[in-house]
């Protein structure tokens, strides 16, 4: 009787401790579950599965483009992302835009302000200048670039402007 009294009394502490590891595995379970579940951010748009070139002179990789109002706010592997917007980029190039450091679309660009030509393409700053501008031109500038684009229409301007 002693013996399966020890035996019972065994027994179950063997049951108490296999509930308690029991309890502990289950809490184990749902914090790894609760920290593995990752929750969808929220963006205005997402630009899914392009062909990333950063701009910082490393290799272009695959990867998605997460966008609120006009900032850039993520980029890499955004699965867990969600857009307002969403756009598929497969197999097409996403680079931030491209400056054109010698413009020649300033006469294009007084003609037609879209630069539809130069948007299309990515450029989104336009240098250009080199000197002189196609306005706004004061007198001297106006004097100026006549002496050195048409020679000799000066000379008339100049004398009569010594006279009067």
């Amino acid at each position: 009787m002693k013996c399966t009294r020890e035996i019972k009394r065994v027994i179950n502490k063997q049951k108490v401790v296999l509930m308690k590891l029991k309890s502990i595995a289950l809490v184990f379970t749902v914090l790894s579950l609760l920290m593995g579940c990752k929750s969808h951010e929220s963006y205005d748009l997402v630009i899914r599965n392009g062909i990333i070139v950063d701009g910082s002179g490393g290799p272009s990789f695959k990867g998605d483009i997460a966008i609120n109002a006009d900032t850039i706010v993520a980029v890499g592997g955004l699965k867990n992302a969600a857009g307002l917007m969403e756009i598929d980029a497969t197999g097409l190039t996403v680079a931030p835009g491209f400056i054109n450091m010698l413009s020649w679309a300033n006469v294009s660009l007084i003609e037609d302000g879209r630069s539809q030509g130069d948007i299309r393409q990515g450029v989104t700053l336009e240098v250009m200048g080199e000197g002189h501008s196609m306005g706004p031109l004061n007198e001297a500038m106006k004097l100026e670039m006549k002496m050195k684009h048409w020679p000799g229409s000066h000379r008339k301007e100049m004398a009569v402007g010594l006279f009067f």
